[in-house]
Formats: structure tokens, C-alpha cells, sequence
């Protein structure tokens, strides 16, 4: 079941999953599927980089970050997520942090151009 309308025929949800730890990745990715009614397929990386050149490549639906994990696309993790935000094109977009940086959050909000 696609999140967006008019995506095309591919009924499958797409998630975009970043987080360096492949273990933690793939216990998100599994619960994100129960959560999701009908086919997901999950593209995964290890880098804020690598997230971007496949957020550039094709529309997903769901982006899911681990804060931890985006250090090399920004000096800032604010402007790393505000970068992802941007490239993820409407996707819902979730950044998750075992700190739970306050920051990061604002940023987030801000990104999103949400009050």
C-alpha cells in the first residue's frame, strides 16, 4: 500500500532506513513492517552520505535516522537532518537519538516547517 498518491503502480511502501549498526537496523526495519498494512521494501544504509545519493535517486515514503549515523554529511547533525529533510521530499521522516539531542529535535521541527 503506497503512502503517497500517485507514485505509480509499485504498491509496496518504500523506507529508507539509516543507521551504522546493521543488527539495530534490521530490528527497526522488522518492526516498521508490522506497523505498515501491505508490502514495505527497505533500502538500508550506514551514512548520511549514502542516504542522500539514494534519497536523490528515487522517492521514498518513509525515512527512519539514527542520528548517530549521519556524522559525515554535515559538521552540524541539525544540518544533517535539515539535508535529509529536504532530499526525503515530503517522505515522513523520523530521527531517532539514544541522547535524545533537544537540538536535533528543534531542528527537525523547523526543517519541516511545522510550529
Amino acid at each position: 500500500m503506497p503512502l503517497r498518491s500517485g507514485t505509480g503502480a509499485d504498491p509496496a511502501a518504500r523506507l529508507l532506513l539509516v543507521d551504522r549498526d546493521p543488527t539495530t537496523g534490521r530490528v527497526m526495519a522488522d518492526a516498521l513492517r508490522a506497523c505498515v498494512l501491505g508490502p514495505v521494501t527497505v533500502a538500508a544504509t550506514r551514512s548520511g552520505r549514502e542516504a542522500a545519493e539514494l534519497l536523490r535517486a528515487g522517492p521514498h515514503d518513509i525515512v527512519l535516522i539514527d542520528l548517530s549515523s549521519i556524522d559525515d554529511l554535515a559538521p552540524q547533525t541539525e544540518e544533517a537532518v535539515a539535508r535529509l529533510v529536504k532530499l526525503a521530499d515530503g517522505a515522513l521522516t523520523i530521527a531517532l537519538s539514544e541522547g535524545a539531542s533537544v537540538t536535533a529535535r528543534r531542528c527537525c521541527r523547523h526543517a519541516c516547517r511545522r510550529p
